[in-house]
């Protein structure tokens, strides 16, 4: 496993699926999304996206998948709890509540121009920049003790490194274990449903 980075999640997945989703009966607090992720993950991430885009599934597969295509051809976004994951070792600052995956690509323009920038709320994580490095912080550190919060420093040479690997992260999830799953399970419109997803979450 990874010692220190930035990694994309989705998060907060509780399960009820239907059977063709492999999914174990346990909740996850998040998975991460780079070329790694198992089939299972992907099911997951699947399930996830029918319930936060409130699209129809059903016990067949394939319609299910052409469900998934149609709701996201016709919209104009697609939405799914997660964003940037830091961490260090054990510790680990997620997104919080009210932050979505669909807004990587923002957050990581926003940190490359030293901005603020939005990771969800109850806890609010909050970057502080400093001249040459950038500390996440698990809250507000403004509104908080810094002493009772999870910190983790990222100097600019390892934002550097770590910020477009991500592109590269989200990028290789969808061309690699999820390309490989959909194609499993509807091998006439996997092609275009990744399609419809990448460009549902800005990934090119």
């Amino acid at each position: 496993m990874y010692t220190k980075g930035i990694k994309p999640v989705s998060t907060s997945i509780y399960i009820n699926p239907p059977a063709w989703l492999k999914i174990s009966a346990k909740n996850y607090d998040y998975l991460v999304l780079d070329k790694d992720a198992t089939k299972h993950d992907v099911d997951l991430f699947l399930f996830s996206l029918f319930i936060y885009n409130n699209i129809s599934f059903t016990d067949d597969p394939k319609l299910s998948i052409l469900n998934l295509y149609n709701e996201i051809s016709k919209n104009d976004g697609i939405v799914l709890g997660g964003g940037l994951m830091f961490f260090e070792g054990e510790k680990k600052i997620l997104p919080s509540c009210c932050c979505g995956l669909e807004e990587w690509a923002e957050t990581i323009n926003d940190i490359s121009n030293r901005r603020g920038v939005w990771l969800g709320h109850d806890p609010t994580p909050t970057i502080e920049y400093r001249e040459h490095n950038i500390i996440m912080w698990s809250d507000d550190y403004s509104k908080k003790p810094k002493s009772d919060l999870v910190s983790i420093e990222f100097s600019v040479t390892e934002l550097e490194y770590f910020l477009p690997q991500l592109r590269d992260d989200m990028r290789n999830f969808f061309e690699i274990p999820f390309y490989e799953r959909l194609s499993e399970i509807d091998n006439n419109n996997y092609k275009r449903t990744i399609s419809a997803v990448m460009a549902g979450f800005n990934v090119v």
